[in-house]
C-alpha cells in the first residue's frame, strides 16, 4: 500500500465562483452545466433576473399593451373613473353656481357657467397632465393618462386639448361624441379619438 495520502478535495467551481449558487443549492442545479441533483419544475427553472422580460406587477392582467409594453387600461376602467370624476365635477359644479349666481340674473348665471367650464376643464388638465396622470377616479381605478411613445406625463396644454375635443365632440357633435368614447373598445392601443389627437393612452399602474 502507498503511504502517500491522496490530495484533498478540489473545491467545486460554485465554491470559489460568487455569480454560480452554492454547491448546496437545494435545486441541486447549476447554469451552464445542465445538470441537476432533480427533475426540473414544469416549463424549467426561471432565469436570472437580469435575463430575459420581467414578470408584470402584481394585482396587474396581462393583456395589450403599448409600444413600451405598458399594460393599456381596458375601457370599463375608464368608463367608471370618468363617471367618479363626473360625479365630482358636479358636486364642484353646484358649489360654483350656488356661489356665483346668488341672485339668478342672466349675468350671474353666464358667470357661473364659465366659472363652471373652467373647472371642469382645469381639473382634467392638471390632474391628467400631472406627474401621477390620474384623476380622483382614475386614482380609485388605478389607471392614468401617460405619453404614448415616451411615456412621461403628458403636461397641462395636451391635457387641456385633449379634454377639450372630448367635450367639444359631445356637446357640438353628440354622435361623434359617443363614438369617440366608445373607439378603445376595437382600437388596438385602446386610444379615443382624443388620445390620439395628442398623442396619450391610458395605462394600468396596478
Amino acid at each position: 500500500m502507498s503511504d502517500v495520502e491522496p490530495p484533498p478535495d478540489t473545491p467545486g467551481p460554485s465554491d470559489n465562483d460568487p455569480w454560480l449558487p452554492p454547491s448546496g443549492d437545494p435545486r441541486g442545479y447549476i447554469p451552464g452545466t445542465g445538470s441537476s441533483g432533480q427533475s426540473p419544475p414544469p416549463g424549467g427553472y426561471p432565469p436570472p433576473y437580469w435575463q430575459g422580460p420581467q414578470p408584470p406587477h402584481q394585482g396587474i392582467s396581462a393583456g395589450r399593451t403599448d409600444p413600451l409594453g405598458r399594460p393599456l387600461a381596458p375601457w370599463w376602467k375608464r368608463a367608471v373613473a370618468f363617471i367618479i370624476d363626473w360625479l365630482i365635477l358636479n358636486v364642484l359644479s353646484a358649489i360654483v353656481v350656488g356661489i356665483v349666481d346668488v341672485n339668478g340674473t342672466t349675468s350671474g348665471r353666464d358667470m357661473a357657467i364659465g366659472l363652471t367650464i373652467i373647472v371642469i376643464l382645469g381639473y382634467f388638465s392638471f390632474l391628467d397632465g400631472s406627474g401621477r396622470g390620474q384623476t380622483v377616479g382614475k386614482m380609485a381605478l388605478g389607471i392614468a393618462t401617460r405619453d404614448l411613445a415616451t411615456g412621461a406625463p403628458l403636461g397641462a396644454g395636451r391635457a387641456l386639448i385633449r379634454r377639450f375635443v372630448f367635450y367639444g365632440l359631445f356637446f357640438v357633435f353628440l354622435v361623434p361624441g359617443i363614438l369617440n368614447a366608445m373607439s378603445p373598445l376595437w382600437d388596438p392601443r385602446r386610444q379615443a379619438w382624443h388620445d390620439k389627437l395628442v398623442g396619450s393612452c391610458v395605462v394600468q399602474v396596478r
